[in-house]
């Protein structure tokens, strides 16, 4: 949801527009443009349940100051896992300095006094968390900052991280705080394996299911996908994998499950790429090894053949 536009506003009361939707929306702080030049900024918020939300911050580089007098003012107690989806920026708080590039997870303490400095052009998305989704202590939330990166959670993390709230579609209220219990599970996973904590084990626990369900969605490319593959990469047996998948009230087994998503991704791929991409490419990108086999299980799923799939969603095609 779109909650800030400078267009709307006149150019002279665009620094003020921009301290009081980010007072409004974060913790106190203030925040001016870092060029001269006229000044345009828009905030995207989504509400992932109670104590999780997404900011989306696009347009003129920003520096943001969080000092010792804000933190006087007062806040509710949040953490900030944030990452820059285009432009760079300085991060200096109390862990340390340094240069966050597109792509990067950092984590931050936002009761705490802070600065961060943007390039240019800046496009970034924040979730903000309450320490009681997470259910950890503030001690573990701030050491596990540094140590990111040196989780083994932190490519699916990220991964995740750059997908989220990014269609313009409004989701049901049920699906939405599906999605925040699944941040909330993969940030708690994230930061106790950073920082070594022992509630490690029971939060990778908890979100195992999920893991594997976004494991098979990275490699539905993958033509050898199979038990043996997700079971291992996830350190439990065979047995173990196929327990906690039939205890997870799916309809689908788990062949089946990585069936139906590789079919997704190919109507998605027939429907988005239209005739630039062959038949063949698309069958072998969802991980389909034989051509005939996939017009044959695309066929059955949609009641068209992937040729007719691709003719009735391209524009004046009946979908």
């Amino acid at each position: 949801m779109l909650v800030h536009d400078t267009a709307e506003i006149a150019p002279r009361e665009r620094v003020d527009a921009v301290n009081a939707v980010f007072n409004d929306r974060e913790s106190p702080q203030s925040v001016t443009y870092t060029t001269d030049a006229v000044s345009r900024h828009q905030m995207y918020l989504d509400d992932l349940g109670p104590g999780v939300h997404v900011l989306r911050n696009r347009g003129t580089g920003l520096y943001i100051v969080r000092d010792a007098r804000h933190v006087a003012q007062g806040a509710p107690e949040q953490f900030a896992l944030f990452m820059q989806m285009r432009g760079s920026g300085l991060l200096t708080a109390v862990e340390g300095s340094g240069l966050i590039g597109p792509g990067r997870l950092s984590l931050l303490d936002t009761t705490r006094p802070y600065t961060y400095r943007q390039s240019a052009f800046s496009d970034h998305k924040v979730v903000i968390l309450e320490p009681s989704v997470l259910d950890l202590p503030i001690d573990i939330l701030r050491s596990a900052a540094p140590g990111l990166l040196g989780s083994p959670l932190y490519p699916l993390v990220r991964a995740h991280f750059s997908e989220l709230c990014n269609t313009t579609t409004e989701l049901p209220q049920a699906a939405t705080s599906a999605v925040g219990q699944a941040t909330v599970q993969l940030v708690k996973a994230l930061v106790t394996t950073a920082a070594e904590d022992h509630r490690q084990h029971e939060a990778m626990d908890d979100a195992l299911l999920l893991r594997i369900s976004l494991f098979i969605d990275a490699h539905l490319h993958d033509a050898d996908l199979d038990a043996t593959n997700i079971a291992t990469a996830h350190s439990i047996s065979i047995r173990q994998l196929y327990y906690r998948w039939s205890r997870s009230g799916r309809e689908l087994g788990l062949a089946e499950w990585i069936l139906q998503r590789r079919l997704d991704r190919a109507g998605n791929l027939l429907a988005d790429a239209g005739r630039a991409l062959p038949i063949a490419t698309v069958a072998r990108r969802s991980g389909f090894r034989n051509v005939t086999h996939f017009n044959r299980r695309f066929r059955d799923a949609y009641g068209m053949s992937p040729r007719e799939w691709r003719d009735a969603h391209q524009p004046g095609g009946r979908a």
